[in-house]
């Protein structure tokens, strides 16, 4: 996936460019189908399924396989394994020019590495006081009008992708100031939900029977 001395994870990628051939990173499973690499790669803030031809280079995720044990009988066998891996050494190549290789032959260079504050700030919530908020006992209908004081008293999910990213907007301190979650990540989010442009679908749908019934049909089996 990535080097230990620089750290960059970009050999990879460079290398497949020389080689002139496709490349992706950060591969967790592959499988071959129909002459084509299947492959499944995680980024930043999701997980990618994609086929790619040969030949091509892949860069792994420790997750892609389990390493099986070691074989004495395979280890006899082989031996050193001298005559299967070829190393090549700086001595090998034909551009002997030192800054073209390493960390001085780098495009970029690690400015420093350290590890993160740790915060043991937490926060307890009162179960009976969330409870409070967001529980109805049975039998309590709140449609009707006279427990429309305990409809007014619960908080209300958002009734649209619209009001959602702005609720992810309000909240944004809540995912960011830990850093669990990146700006970057809340970012995508909030556009990914923006772009469902539903604000006025259900008055939308209140008028159009079809439609609603269309997209029952198309979602009822999503969580």
């Amino acid at each position: 996936k990535q080097t230990t001395d620089g750290d960059t994870a970009q050999v990879g990628s460079e290398l497949a460019e020389h080689l002139g051939i496709p490349h992706v990173a950060n591969i967790r499973q592959i499988e071959m189908e129909e002459g084509k690499l299947v492959y499944t790669a995680n980024q930043d803030n999701l997980i990618v399924h994609g086929k790619i031809e040969l030949p091509c280079l892949i860069c792994t995720d420790s997750e892609i396989n389990t390493p099986r044990l070691p074989s004495f009988k395979r280890k006899l066998e082989y031996k050193d394994c001298a005559d299967l891996i070829k190393i090549v050494t700086f001595a090998d190549v034909e551009d002997q020019d030192e800054t073209h290789y390493g960390l001085k032959g780098s495009p970029t260079q690690v400015e420093k590495i350290f590890e993160p504050d740790k915060d043991v700030e937490r926060k307890m919530i009162s179960g009976t006081d969330l409870a409070s908020k967001t529980y109805v006992g049975l039998g309590v209908n709140i449609h009707d009008a006279s427990n429309k004081a305990v409809q007014e008293s619960l908080e209300q999910l958002p009734a649209s992708c619209v009001e959602a990213s702005a609720e992810l907007e309000k909240d944004r301190e809540i995912y960011t100031s830990k850093g669990v979650f990146s700006d970057s990540i809340v970012d995508f989010y909030i556009d990914y939900l923006k772009s469902f442009d539903d604000a006025n679908l259900r008055s939308e749908l209140e008028k159009d029977l079809p439609r609603l019934l269309k997209l029952v049909q198309e979602n009822i089996d999503r969580g």
